[in-house]
């Protein structure tokens, strides 16, 4: 079965660079810091799985964990925050 690169709408490893990137100013520190501190868990389901390949089956058996997806037969991607 073909394995599909996991992305995220929002990712939280980038935010948690720009938080403790000291060339950020103040308001884009502060902005990242308080969204990784509201949302602990989506850090963590980024860390998870984030740089992982997986089959179709493999999203299906995981939705409870990753809630809603979006696919475009290139890569699956995980909503775990805001679409633009």
């Amino acid at each position: 079965m073909k394995k599909y690169p996991i992305k995220f709408v929002d990712d939280y490893i980038q935010y948690e660079e720009w938080a403790n990137d000291p060339t950020q100013d103040k308001f884009t520190h502060n902005h990242f810091q308080q969204e990784i501190n509201n949302n602990p868990d989506k850090l963590e389901q980024c860390k998870k799985w984030i740089g992982q390949e997986l089959t179709l089956k493999e999203v299906e058996e995981n939705i409870v964990e990753f809630g809603e997806i979006l696919f475009d037969g290139n890569r699956i991607m995980i909503v775990n925050g805001h679409l633009d």
